[in-house]
């Protein structure tokens, strides 16, 4: 959470390696009252990779993922669902991450706490992943284990060429999805400053 201009947000921080904070992403479809709806699609270059990020409910959105798509390889998704008592939404949340790695051609990961095997009420259902741009898990969390979940990816695979095709094709959404992809906020990584270059003043 966090206070911003227009109040409160459930938003993801997100820091590179070494401990740089580069900035977040505010949820923008919030499923809690006390939530104001964040305004910005972000992209980081994460570790060297252009990345998007999502925050819980937004995944249920395709149309955020394919915006910022277009210019990413990397989606990742941090969320707190249903605990696995809620058994009708379980094949959705397998479903879902699938869905939006294979229909833009990008890495989808979503990130997921496990569930509590003593009160399911206090957990969500684990399951983190790894899902390459064809739609394969890579690796997978299990429901109640606290785990790393870890795998090799290229990030050459993530072509985007589905997100791309939708921003490109000639079809009568094309300028539509164009203004939208416009709207993503992309941050570049500040660069260095070389020694003996610096301009006192």
């Amino acid at each position: 959470m966090r206070w911003g201009e227009r109040g409160l947000h459930n938003s993801l921080l997100i820091v590179d390696r070494g401990g740089q904070v580069l900035g977040y992403q505010d949820k923008i479809h919030p499923a809690e009252p006390w939530s104001t709806p964040g305004q910005t699609l972000a992209g980081y270059t994460l570790c060297g990779v252009a990345s998007c990020f999502l925050v819980c409910f937004d995944w249920r959105f395709p149309q955020l993922v394919r915006l910022a798509a277009a210019g990413a390889k990397i989606c990742y998704c941090s969320a707190f669902h249903n605990d696995p008592s809620h058994e009708h939404k379980m094949s959705a949340y397998q479903a879902l991450p699938v869905a939006r790695a294979a229909e833009n051609g990008v890495f989808f990961v979503p990130v997921t706490p496990p569930a509590n095997a003593g009160n399911l009420r206090f957990g969500s259902h684990g399951r983190s992943k790894i899902v390459d741009p064809d739609g394969n898990v890579l690796a997978e969390g299990s429901v109640f284990g606290e785990e790393l979940v870890i795998a090799d990816v290229d990030p050459k695979r993530a072509t985007g060429l589905i997100a791309r095709r939708a921003v490109q094709d000639d079809t009568f959404l094309k300028n539509w999805l164009a203004a939208g992809v416009k709207m993503v906020e992309v941050h570049r990584p500040l660069r260095k400053k070389r020694r003996g270059t610096e301009k006192g003043g």
